[in-house]
This record gives structure tokens, sequence and C-alpha cells, in this order.
């Protein structure tokens, strides 16, 4: 696995170098052929996603959950996976037909995927099925949008990076449903539809989430209730890049979220300066629901000094 990934660079995102936050959709499409056509990324951060998906799994129905998601939309989801993966990273996938199976060989997991003609049983006992084989293939999390009869729902759900929210209080539930507790959000409830038609038409789109947080831990699972981000000698930043991509023939949407956690201590001062912009834009609404509301002033203080300790320096 190492040698496979030792020349490849982790990606940087920034989307708070704006310095407002906002929780508006934000969908940008992708209208580069290369970006557009790469739905997952990898990089020598991969064995670090792979541990803590193996971690879940011991738990799996803590991260793993569907709701009403037909067969055709599941195989056309593994279908499109498994095609984008052999097709963007040959050296990483291969994609073998047999007489009455595929074999799919993962060369970063050692792994040999088996599984059938519906793009969906696989002939293991480990993993359940080939939308789980595949999920602990990527370093992304995954879910699925289901429309029909003019109603839609979050279908499927695998995320093993959730920030701060339980899966089972997610799946079955409509856009407006899902997002009701985010602040900002609800202007965007009535149109959630259409806007779910046109992802489906049209993309793929990408689109960000950022946040400050006290740990580098990537899944995020609240146990009991959401904790409020205290002050540490060590404070990060959370950026989720969403990718969307539509599946018309089956009037679904794939949700694709790669999470990178970057160290405010490594980050130069424009862009420490544009979170200090960010973190002072926010709603008191906002603040309350990220968890900062009673360390506001600390933070802004700890990134001051950021700023002016001399001590930023790039790791690009």
């Amino acid at each position: 696995m190492e040698e496979l990934l030792e020349n490849l660079d982790v990606s940087q995102y920034y989307p708070f170098l704006k310095g407002i936050y906002d929780v508006s959709p934000a969908l940008k499409p992708l209208m580069d052929f290369k970006v557009a056509e790469r739905l997952f990324s990898f990089d020598r951060d991969f064995p670090k996603y792979r541990e803590n998906k193996l971690r879940c799994r011991k738990e799996i129905d803590k991260y793993y959950l569907e709701h009403n998601l037909s067969d055709t939309t599941v195989s056309a989801v593994n279908k499109l996976i498994v095609e984008n993966l052999c097709y963007c990273y040959p050296d990483f996938f291969q994609l073998e037909k047999k007489e009455d199976y595929f074999s799919l060989k993962c060369f970063l997991t050692a792994e040999e995927i088996i599984f059938f003609s519906d793009y969906n049983r696989v002939a293991n006992d480990f993993y359940l099925n080939l939308f789980d084989a595949l999920t602990c293939q990527i370093q992304e999390d995954l879910s699925i949008w289901q429309s029909a009869q003019e109603k839609e729902w979050l279908a499927a759900i695998y995320f093993c990076c959730p920030n701060n929210w339980r899966a089972e209080q997610k799946i079955g539930r409509d856009f407006a449903d899902v997002h009701f507790s985010v602040p900002g959000m609800q202007k965007w409830f009535s149109g959630s539809l259409s806007m779910l038609h046109g992802l489906i038409k049209k993309g793929p789109f990408e689109r960000f989430n950022w946040e400050l947080k006290d740990t580098d831990r990537l899944n995020l699972y609240p146990e009991g209730d959401v904790p409020s981000v205290t002050l540490q000698e060590k404070m990060f930043v959370r950026v989720e890049r969403q990718l969307l991509k539509g599946l018309p023939d089956c009037d679904a949407v794939l949700f694709i979220v790669r999470t990178y956690i970057y160290d405010l201590g490594t980050l130069e001062a424009e862009k420490i300066q544009s979170l200090i912009k960010g973190l002072n834009s926010m709603s008191s609404d906002s603040l309350k629901y990220k968890g900062l509301s009673t360390v506001k002033a600390d933070i802004l203080n700890f990134l001051e000094k950021l700023v002016t300790s001399g001590a930023i320096f790039s790791d690009s």
C-alpha cells in the first residue's frame, strides 16, 4: 500500500478563505472533465481513513443504514463506483469478468471483492453487500438520496466520519427533516424537491462545509449530548468536500463526502485571518449549533496569537 500512495499528496481545500461562514447549498458545477470524472480521491492518508472505517464496521448499524432503497438504485450506484474507480485509478483497481461473477482486485487493501451480476451480492461473509465493500475501499463517506412520486428521502447512508450527528436520526427522512436543526437552512426547504431533481439531471456538483474543532478525530459520532468545543493547545479546522452525482435512470443522487482536518498551527497567516473573519461572521444560532458560543472569544484570541507569534508555517 505504501508504495502505491507515497507520491500522492494530500489535497488542500480552504473554503473559509472568503472570510464568510455560509450554510447555503452553494453548489458549483464541475465543468473540468478530469475533475468531473474523478469522483473519489486517494492520498497518503488512506491508511488512517481505512482504519477508521474498519473500526466503525465493528458497530456497523451505527454508521450504515438503508431505508426504502431499491435494488435498481443500489445496483446503479455500485456500478458507477466500480467503473469510476477502475477508470480513474487503474493502478489501484482492476475488474475482471468471470463466467458467472465479477472480480474486483483492490490493491490498496489487498482485497479481492467477488460480486455477482446484480451488482449487489458479494461472495464473502465479511461485507454485507457490494456497497459496504466499496465504501471500505475509499476515503470518502457515501449516501444516496432517492426521489419518487414527488417525494425525496435519504435512502442509504454510510458515514464513518459523522460530525456530531447520528445516522439513525437522518435515514429515511427528506431534506427538510435531515437539516431541520441547521441554522440558516430553513429557507431552502420549500424548494428541496426541485433542487434534487436539478442535481439528478445535471452535474456533478461540488460544495464545502467547514468549522473549527478541538480534535482531529475523523469519527465524531456523539455517544451522548453533542459536546461544546473547548480551547486546546492544538486546534483544527474541519473541512468537508461534498460531491453530488446524479443518476437520472433511477432518480437518485450519490452524495460523496471527504473529510479533511488541518492543524491550525500549520496554516499561513492569511488563512488564519480568513478564519477570524469567518468566525466573526457566524450568527449566534450558528455559534450555538457548532458548540462555539461560550468559547468564541477564547478561540479568536488563540487565532490572533497564531497570526502574531510568527510560528505559522506552510505545509503546502
